[in-house]
């Protein structure tokens, strides 16, 4: 059994300035890595940036725009 325990943070820039928004919480790790790759495949020009943590607030995937995927390093 997965715990569900996974976030999915979406970081934009707008004429407003910085902000981010939750695209999941707390699901299990399967989901939150599916919503990540979704948001990279068609990420909105606004998107700058998008990372999965973990439970303990971990960063453990990270995408950034004009850079791709960034963590975990190869």
């Amino acid at each position: 059994m997965m715990c569900a325990e996974f976030s999915v943070w979406v970081f934009m820039l707008d004429d407003s300035g910085e902000w981010h928004l939750p695209l999941e919480r707390f699901v299990d790790a399967k989901t939150a890595m599916r919503a990540a790759h979704r948001a990279m495949l068609t990420p909105r020009e606004e998107t700058q940036r998008i990372i999965v943590t973990d439970g303990g607030d971990c960063t453990v995937f990270e995408w950034m725009r004009d850079t791709g995927e960034i963590w975990p390093r190869p």
